[in-house]
């Protein structure tokens, strides 16, 4: 909560900031009223990455030896979370074509791609299958409604299962989803 508390300080001053060098955009649903003339800024993604990408990498310090196996696969995690954090950043300030968007992403998993030996199967539910990609599920409320349900599932992952293994599995998700569902937090009191 110290996270979301550090975000919730750094969010407003970091829009004085950008607001200055005009990276701000119009609500288009408000347009012809006066909260559609309201400046909304931009890029505070950046500020919530950061403090991520700081508080992981100290929190990696109070819970991974120097000799864990986990952490490499955590570090390459980072990684990847800061390119993703910097495409998103550019794509703020230079407008990248959705194209290009399209393709991005693919570099900034590479660590990722390289690091992991096992394997993973996403599944989209059938209800959500015309949504993807559209901005209607990039809303930070459902963010934190299903990070705070991902949580809930690898807490009853580890307290069910007797496996050391599988335990440590499910706690270095845990590790990944904590923080990200504080930055959520934060943003979701600043939306």
């Amino acid at each position: 909560m110290v996270k979301t508390g550090v975000e919730c300080k750094l969010i407003p001053i970091a829009s004085l900031y950008v607001l200055r060098h005009n990276l701000f955009g119009n609500d288009i649903n408000k347009k012809g009223t006066p909260q559609g003339l309201i400046k909304i800024p931009e890029s505070l993604g950046i500020v919530v990455g950061i403090v991520f990408l700081v508080l992981a990498i100290l929190f990696q310090h109070f819970n991974f030896a120097t000799d864990s196996s986990w952490l490499v696969e955590y570090n390459v995690a980072l990684a990847s979370i800061c390119f993703m954090i910097l495409l998103a950043f550019v794509d703020d300030v230079l407008d990248v074509s959705w194209r290009v968007q399209l393709v991005l992403p693919s570099f900034a998993t590479l660590p990722l791609l390289m690091a992991y030996a096992s394997h993973t199967i996403i599944v989209i539910p059938k209800p959500l299958i015309p949504y993807v990609g559209l901005e209607v599920l990039d809303l930070v409320g459902q963010t934190v409604v299903i990070a705070s349900a991902i949580l809930i599932h690898y807490v009853m992952q580890i307290g069910a299962s007797k496996d050391l293994e599988y335990q440590q599995a499910h706690a270095f998700s845990t590790y990944l989803i904590q923080p990200f569902l504080a930055t959520s937090l934060a943003l979701l009191c600043h939306n």
